[in-house]
């Protein structure tokens, strides 16, 4: 396996009062899953499947920045933008061997079986205003706004040696989101009163 990340976050404050923070985060890693490297039949992986090799792949991302402005000792507002993206991949390669007598594997093909392909992508921006408006009462109120974009597609080949019934390996999707898009808004508005 193979892993690897990085992040960052940087500050920009202003004479003012004011702030400017830029963020980010990422990440992938891999993993691959052989069958076909083994020599013999009696080669043990607790891992890899005795017929087929996989591929997995994984990766996250997140930036983003955020703006705060200070209007007074008793208020301020903060703008926030921000995009992630999250994905997971697989893929499976059948792989074709015979056996000879003395138990050695002899290569025959190998070909593409599995995939998928999963991606979650999620832009937010986000408003707060904060007021105190006195040494007990204060109020909060902003918006958040998010769009989804999913994208995961399925497919695997339906093999003849598994279905005799077809002419030949046919390819099938069994779950595509392509071109979707998905909104979401969340206004609130809250107030803090300390009784004592």
């Amino acid at each position: 396996p193979k892993y690897q990340d990085i992040q960052f976050k940087m500050n920009f404050p202003f004479k003012n009062g004011d702030n400017l923070s830029v963020f980010g985060i990422g990440g992938t890693s891999q993993i691959d899953f052989l069958t076909s490297p083994d020599k013999t039949v009696n080669a043990t992986d607790l891992y890899a499947t005795p017929d087929q090799d996989e591929y997995f792949r994984a990766a996250i991302g997140v930036a983003g920045l955020t703006y705060m402005h200070r209007d007074n000792d008793h208020a301020y507002s903060k703008f926030s933008l921000g995009a992630s993206t999250q994905f997971n991949g697989d893929n499976f390669y059948r792989v074709v061997r015979n056996i000879d007598s003395a138990g050695n594997y002899i290569p025959v093909t190998s070909y593409h079986k599995n995939q998928y392909s999963m991606y979650n992508t999620r832009y937010t921006f986000s408003y707060v205003r904060n007021d105190k408006i006195s040494a007990r009462s204060a109020f909060r109120y902003g918006i958040v706004s998010e769009m989804y974009n999913p994208f995961m597609v399925d497919s695997f080949l339906e093999e003849t040696t598994y279905n005799p019934e077809l002419a030949s390996n046919t390819w099938i999707t069994r779950m595509s989101t392509l071109g979707e898009c998905h909104f979401l808004l969340q206004p609130y508005f809250q107030w803090k009163y300390a009784v004592s």
